[in-house]
């Protein structure tokens, strides 16, 4: 048997563990919520993360920036395969 993992949290409820503090602080919703609700894969979820994050944890936003194209570049590549 697996391990409780306590309870789910709820679609709209923020997530509890402090890291989320840059994603959250002065906005009404995370980005998790965005990603779960959209059904994002993982490459587009990660999209979404850094944007989410830009300007907000402190790392210089152009590194930020082109952390999410990387995933994004990933995403359009994965596309293009299941085309050809």
């Amino acid at each position: 048997m697996g391990a409780d993992r306590g309870p789910t949290p709820s679609m709209h409820q923020p997530l509890t563990w402090p890291l989320t503090t840059h994603y959250l602080e002065g906005r009404t919703i995370e980005p998790i919520v965005v990603i779960e609700d959209w059904k994002l894969d993982f490459h587009l979820g990660n999209v979404v993360k850094y944007i989410g994050r830009l300007g907000r944890d402190g790392v210089d936003e152009l590194v930020t920036l082109k952390k999410a194209q990387s995933y994004l570049d990933r995403a359009i590549h994965q596309r293009i395969i299941k085309v050809e």
